[in-house]
């Protein structure tokens, strides 16, 4: 019955993720433009997503690290899941393909380029990523593979964090969500709801509660991203409800003070 039910939360919560990518996508194909997305959101996406692939795909298919599991965690297997790497692998695709519309569509002046601190996050993870695959081969300070990707879990859960600030002060700064679509974030909110449920289910089910916090990049993921949707549904359902007029471009806003197009029907549309 667990392995039962666990199946069916883990390919529930697979199939919410996977489809709150798409209304994003599809908002920016239809708009031509990418000025309601952050632009370090786009782009921390691809990194974040990209450590999560190689964590979840490690833990499923390396003997190494799974042996290494075992022996941290009493013999027990760890609670990574097929869906959650195919899920990974699928949020990464359409993350980079976020980033390709960011590049063909116009946006505005002030989201030309990811910020200061978005970019140095990107550069320090690249190269803590190889500084630590060093010592891991070199056996330096007792390392083990299984730390790299512990590495890589805390790297996905930093950048979730990073990610998510940006729009949020995106959002308040423009005091509006129009061209951010709210379904991305109701089947976000969805999917973490259900990712958590899987790992509570398959720890209990094992007979292993610290299979819970055997799998951090799951759990802390499942709790910032339920957090993170509450503050961006507030947003949109509540302080800036009926805000449907945004500045395209908020640098010209001081000499073209009256300058406004009207997304009342777009906006409509992502209620």
């Amino acid at each position: 019955m667990p392995s039962t039910l666990s199946n069916i939360l883990g390919w529930s919560y697979v199939t919410s993720w996977c489809l709150s990518f798409y209304p994003q996508l599809i908002v920016n194909y239809k708009r031509k433009r990418v000025d309601g997305v952050s632009i370090d959101f786009l782009y921390l996406n691809v990194l974040g997503f990209l450590c999560l692939t190689i964590y979840n795909l490690a833990f499923l298919y390396s003997d190494t690290v799974k042996e290494e599991y075992k022996a941290r965690h009493n013999g027990n297997d760890s609670t990574v899941q097929f869906n959650d790497a195919l899920f990974a692998m699928h949020a990464f695709t359409l993350s980079v393909v976020g980033v390709i519309q960011s590049l063909v569509y116009p946006r505005s002046k002030s989201q030309q380029s990811v910020s200061i601190t978005s970019g140095t996050t990107i550069w320090v993870v690249v190269d803590g990523f190889f500084v630590l695959s060093l010592f891991v081969y070199l056996g330096w300070w007792s390392l083990e593979l299984i730390d790299l990707l512990y590495f890589l879990s805390g790297v996905k859960l930093y950048v979730t964090v990073c990610k998510y600030v940006p729009q949020m002060l995106h959002n308040y700064r423009r005091k509006s969500t129009v061209g951010f679509s709210i379904f991305n974030i109701l089947f976000d909110f969805v999917g973490g709801f259900l990712s958590l449920l899987q790992l509570i289910v398959d720890s209990v089910g094992s007979g292993d509660l610290t299979g819970i916090i055997g799998n951090p990049i799951k759990l802390s993921l499942s709790l910032v991203t339920l957090v993170f949707d509450i503050i961006f549904m507030v947003q949109h359902y509540y302080l800036y409800r009926g805000n449907d007029h945004v500045e395209y471009d908020e640098e010209n806003t001081h000499t073209h003070p009256h300058r406004r197009h009207s997304h009342t029907e777009e906006n409509r549309a992502f209620l």
